[in-house]
């Protein structure tokens, strides 16, 4: 449609199934429509709360802390839904990087096996008995959430005032998209409760709960990709190595460590001769002076 900017938005699906119930009972339909208003009154909301808190920050006004609490939670809110989309998204790329680390394991460890029974087959040394890496078996991660791709649709004035809040926080589209989503959400779908401070604390323990899974899952990835890397380097070794070997015919098999071991040949006796006969004669002569 002219005038219209296609976006996708990647979110937990325990979320996507509450905003869906949330919006169905403010009667958007079909979901899609409903998501879109959220982000561009994200965009619309975030801006505006953001030029109260500079109010704020001038005034120091005690009476006014209401408002500070519920700007705070309304954020806190809008980062812990991106966050669960983006530490779903680690953790099942890490789940992934850990069944791919054991299958390569388990095929590894094989290949050693079969190159070190073909070696004594051919009489060379096997070495120590090779370790076996174990069966790749994974810990249980549990129930996890499943990730959801939507596609929505903003007009051009929506989709400029969601450019303008990205640039000025500095945030990637992915990202920018789901907290402003969840500030839409924080302000239509969840109103805020009477223990404001209560509120706050909750939606910022569960926070920093993400933020710490991330954390984890991060490092987890980072030492899979390595595992996985100098694993890829030994499988191909020892496919080389196991294919030599097998090419290899009995004859040229190396010979067994009580072989003799040729002589050297014994040096020619002619070219000194000549002197030898000398001396000889010279040595006749003496004897007979005497």
């Amino acid at each position: 449609m002219f005038g219209m900017r296609d976006l996708i938005l990647t979110l937990s699906g325990e979320d996507l199934a509450q905003l869906a119930e949330g919006l169905s009972s403010l009667g958007f339909w079909p979901l899609e429509v409903g998501l879109a208003w959220l982000v561009a009154e994200g965009a619309r909301r975030y801006a505006a709360d953001q030029r109260t808190w500079e109010e704020l920050a001038a005034s120091r006004a005690p009476d006014r802390d209401g408002v500070r609490l519920e700007l705070q939670r309304r954020e806190a809110l809008a980062h812990a839904l991106s966050m669960r989309a983006r530490t779903l998204a680690r953790e099942r790329e890490r789940d992934i990087l850990r069944e791919q680390v054991a299958s390569l394991s388990v095929e590894y460890t094989r290949l050693r096996r079969d190159l070190f029974a073909l070696r004594s087959q051919q009489g060379a040394p096997s070495g120590p008995p090779e370790k076996g890496l174990g069966k790749g078996q994974l810990t249980p991660a549990g129930e996890h959430d499943v990730l959801a791709t939507v596609h929505v649709s903003l007009d051009e004035e929506a989709a400029q005032a969601v450019d303008g809040v990205l640039r000025t926080e500095g945030w990637t589209e992915p990202e920018g998209l789901r907290i402003l989503l969840g500030y839409g959400a924080a302000v239509h779908l969840w109103p805020a409760p009477d223990d404001a401070l209560r509120a706050l604390g909750a939606a910022r323990a569960e926070l920093a709960t993400l933020r710490h899974r991330a954390y984890l899952a991060d490092e987890a990835v980072r030492g899979l990709r390595m595992n996985l890397v100098g694993l890829e380097a030994s499988v191909e070794q020892a496919r080389r190595s196991l294919a030599e070997w097998g090419r290899r015919p009995g004859g040229l098999a190396p010979a067994p460590p009580d072989a003799r071991v040729p002589s050297p040949p014994a040096p020619h006796a002619g070219k000194g001769q000549p002197i030898r006969s000398w001396i000889g004669r010279f040595l006749r002569s003496v004897r007979r002076a005497w």
